[in-house]
């Protein structure tokens, strides 16, 4: 597991928070065997709070600091958006069958890198 933790934290936005790398572990932990993931972020959501939010080549998974799992099936995304801009930050919504995960507080770059990674894994599923 040590092999998937560290390029993890390697991707978080710095400063990171003492609790990413525990939380990180317990996100790699939801992960199937040998399910790689495209791209981690951080961010708040209205509604969840914390997250720490991963895309991998099957899925778009979170992780709530309450230990909430969230995840939409990257077959069951309708669309990826992002706002925001470098100066004020950035945000992403993930648009899955049952409503919106939308993310914000993070680097505006990260938010762009993020959404293309789901947009990427959705091309590759479809």
């Amino acid at each position: 597991m040590a092999d998937v933790i560290a390029p993890l934290l390697d991707t978080l936005p710095v400063p990171r928070r003492p609790e990413d790398r525990a939380r990180v572990r317990q996100l790699a932990g939801l992960l199937v065997p040998g399910e790689p993931v495209r791209a981690v972020t951080t961010g708040r959501s209205g509604d969840q709070g914390e997250v720490l939010l991963a895309v991998t080549d099957r899925r778009v998974v979170g992780l709530t600091d309450d230990e909430r799992v969230l995840t939409i099936p990257l077959s069951e995304v309708a669309y990826v958006a992002t706002s925001g801009d470098s100066r004020a930050g950035g945000a992403v919504a993930v648009h899955g069958p049952t409503g919106t995960l939308r993310v914000a507080d993070m680097p505006f770059r990260l938010a762009q890198e993020f959404a293309a990674a789901v947009r990427a894994g959705v091309l590759a599923v479809a």
